[in-house]
Order: C-alpha cells, then structure tokens, then sequence
C-alpha cells in the first residue's frame, strides 16, 4: 500500500510540475506577445510623431493646378513658366510618398470637395540641402470625383495630406487663388486656380 500510495504522490507531482510548466510557457508566450505587440504600437506612435513634428513648407511656391470646368489637374511642375516655383521644403524622412489634396469649394449652391491624389517626391537625386531639410514636389496623377463645376466659388483654403506607408499623416494647410503663366509647349497664356503656399509646422 505504502507502495501504491508512493507512486501516486510521485504521479500526481509529475502532474502538477507538467502543469506548472505548461501554464509557465502560455506566460511566456503571451508576455512575448505582449511585447510584440507594445514595441509595434510604440513604433507606431514614434512614425505619428515623426509626421506630426516635421516640417512641411511651401510657402509662395504653388503645388498643383485645377480647371473645375472639365475638370482637370495641372501639373505645375513641368510645361509651365512657374515650375522653379513648384517645391517645398520639408524634414520629411527622405522617401516618395503617397499624397493627395483636398479641395472644398461651391458647386451650384451644393458643396463639393475636389481630391487630387498623387506623390510626393524628393525633387533632385541629392535629397538634402541642409541638415535634415529634403526639397520636395508633389506630383498628381488622379482626380475625383470626375463632375465638372463651371461655376465655382472656392473659400480660398486646401489641405495637402501627405501619407506614411503605415497610414499616418502630415497634413499642411494651403491656399487656393488663381495664377496666370505661360505655358512653355504651346507659349501660350493660361490662368488656372492654382493651391499654393501649403504650410505644416
């Protein structure tokens, strides 16, 4: 009996030490998880702050053209008499970015917000002129929605937002006015309105 008796305590010992190690390793890997899953979020927190902090500034530069009447997006950047009057200046990581500005205006008495998507480009192969500042362009390739607006009134104001590849944004603030040059394909006049002078501290 006192055989019997030895064997089931050494058994239910051997049990209760499987248990407490199986219940040691489940700790083990949720604390791994844990801190996976912190270390991503303070990342992520870090690249917020990082977009929220840098400099964007494009002030008496202009961005990008829009004709509501079509409507279309003027690339300012090339074919135009203003194009050494394009760039911006920014603390940005040096990258390409996904971008896209946001316009409000009026459309026969309905509101209507113009977005023209694009990226966000270093403008020469050696990205920085001074410390941490990369000169940038932005450069459109879509526009919605596709409605055209003969008659619009715009209150004067855009956003540019500028998008990290984890989804957070630096978002400066820009003008919208109208702006005559040449067009150096055809040398011929146009005026377009134009956002310009976009500005995030």
């Amino acid at each position: 009996m006192k055989k019997l008796r030895g064997s089931a305590e050494l058994y239910a010992a051997m049990l209760l030490a499987l248990v407490v190690l199986g219940a040691l390793s489940w700790m083990a890997v949720q604390w791994q998880r844990s801190s996976v899953s912190a270390q991503k979020r303070i990342e992520a927190m870090g690249t917020v702050s990082q977009a929220t902090m840098a400099m964007l500034n494009c002030m008496d530069n202009y961005l990008v053209g829009l004709d509501p009447n079509t409507p279309t997006y003027i690339d300012l950047t090339v074919n135009s008499s203003i194009s050494n009057a394009t760039y911006c200046y920014s603390t940005l990581p040096t990258s390409t970015y996904s971008a896209y500005v946001v316009i409000p205006m009026v459309c026969s008495g309905a509101p209507i917000f113009y977005v023209i998507t694009g990226k966000f480009v270093p403008q020469y192969l050696t990205t920085t002129i001074q410390g941490n500042v990369t000169v940038y362009i932005f450069k459109p390739n879509n526009l919605q929605p596709a409605l055209p607006c003969p008659n619009p009134t715009f209150n004067g104001f855009a956003e540019l937002h500028v998008v990290y590849p984890n989804g957070a944004e630096k978002i400066a603030f820009c003008y919208v006015g109208q702006v005559s040059y040449i067009n150096t394909t055809t040398n011929q006049p146009e005026t377009v309105w134009a956002v310009r002078s976009c500005t995030g501290a």
